[in-house]
């Protein structure tokens, strides 16, 4: 329904959604991006009713400031729900990109951090070393 008609108890509904997120301090662009998906805007509608969502906390005397570790959460978590939805419509090209884009964003909070491998155990290397021997042989009585 992007950029259909909305009747007046729906616009109020978008402009009070996008005042809740601009007082947790959302960025402009995830309000939009939320108008668009979750009330059905179009992208100028959507930043329209942003700007207007603007207008009345300012004329309340509110104004929020996030923080970059409070950005970074947001994005982490808005990434993480267009990941899903990606994923339920079957979007592989788009999961793909997402999981890359989650997994930097967690690595640049230090909520993922790379870890160097375990140390490999001696029996674990023997079988491997078995397996790799045992398969060259039977390649050789192959060819023979």
């Amino acid at each position: 329904m992007a950029g259909g008609t909305h009747n007046t108890d729906q616009r109020e509904a978008a402009i009070e959604a996008a005042c809740q997120l601009m007082d947790l301090g959302a960025p402009t662009a995830v309000v939009v991006i939320t108008l668009q998906r979750q009330h059905g805007y179009s992208r100028a509608q959507a930043y329209r009713i942003t700007r207007e969502a603007g207008e009345i906390r300012g004329q309340q005397g509110i104004s929020a400031r996030p923080t970059g570790s409070d950005l970074a959460a947001m994005a982490q978590v808005i990434t993480a729900q267009a990941l899903a939805s990606a994923s339920l419509e079957g979007d592989w090209k788009v999961v793909g990109r997402l999981a890359r884009e989650l997994r930097e964003t967690l690595k640049a909070t230090g909520s993922v951090t790379t870890a160097p491998p375990p140390e490999p155990d001696e029996p674990t290397e023997a079988v491997i070393r078995a397996h790799a021997m045992r398969q060259v042989s039977s390649e050789t009585d192959c060819s023979d």
